[in-house]
């Protein structure tokens, strides 16, 4: 299934946010609406929107120009496993004695290190995994942790 994304940036918090909730209010609604600050100082933020269908780039020329942003950029996203191409991308780091890797490449781990497996959060409808990971008594939970099953006091979970 195609996904179409359209970008701009403009100046303020509460222009960035009333083009937001414009856009949410578009015949052809996005399925997802982003408002983020470029923290570069320079006080522009980014507003996009993820469409199932192609987006009627008129109505996003006329919200833009109304909101004082620049055009938008509308862009097919490629139809392809996203997960699989980023994990082929990301390969395991070693760091003094520790060997730092995903799941998927647990078959690369060494005998003679200390390994430590880190998975990387899914997308959650925007929750945080911080609050599971505080009441599992992990900490702060900045991220999702273990050591790999051959290692001593490794959990199985």
């Amino acid at each position: 299934m195609p996904t179409y994304t359209s970008l701009t940036t403009l100046k303020g918090k509460d222009a960035a946010n009333d083009l937001g909730l414009a856009l949410e209010n578009l015949e052809n609604a996005p399925y997802g609406v982003g408002v983020f600050e470029i923290e570069d100082g320079s006080g522009l933020y980014e507003v996009g929107a993820y469409f199932i269908d192609a987006p009627n780039e008129i109505e996003l020329l006329i919200l833009s120009t109304v909101h004082g942003a620049k055009p938008f950029v509308v862009s097919k996203v490629p139809d392809k496993d996203w997960v699989a191409e980023v994990r082929r991308e990301l390969a395991p780091v070693e760091a003094g004695d520790f060997f730092v890797y995903g799941s998927h490449d647990a078959e690369k781990v060494p005998n003679n290190c200390k390994p430590l497996l880190i998975e990387a959060g899914g997308w959650r409808g925007g929750r945080s995994r911080a609050p599971r990971a505080r009441r599992r008594g992990v900490g702060r939970g900045i991220c999702d942790y273990r050591l790999h099953p051959s290692q001593p006091g490794a959990s199985r979970e």
